[in-house]
């Protein structure tokens, strides 16, 4: 199987135990930039303690992340390069768009 991405989401007790990646700095803490591991192409996690927010761990918090994760899987290419044409956001066909309708998504 030929895998160029996967997202983590480690849920309350964070197990990295499985990745024998060199993505963790002297102290054992994962090298990351809001869940995106740049010197691991395709690889990100979510759920992460105050991944970019407090609430980053919680089921009512994590969308902002994912919203970040999304747009940066879009606009890049299989294997880490950047596309030619970066997306404006990771969306549904057909989803209204919020910004410009003023109201939520239904």
């Amino acid at each position: 199987m030929d895998v160029s991405t996967v997202i983590w989401c480690t849920g309350f007790r964070p197990d990295f135990g499985w990745i024998d990646l060199p993505v963790f700095d002297e102290d054992g803490g994962l090298v990351h930039d809001r869940g995106v591991v740049s010197s691991q192409p395709g690889l990100y996690f979510m759920g992460l303690f105050f991944l970019s927010a407090f609430t980053s761990s919680l089921i009512g918090g994590v969308g902002r992340d994912a919203q970040h994760i999304a747009k940066h899987i879009a606009s890049h290419e299989p294997h880490g390069q950047v596309a030619a044409q970066v997306l404006a956001g990771a969306r549904r066909s057909g989803a209204p768009d919020r910004a410009r309708t003023g109201g939520a998504e239904a």
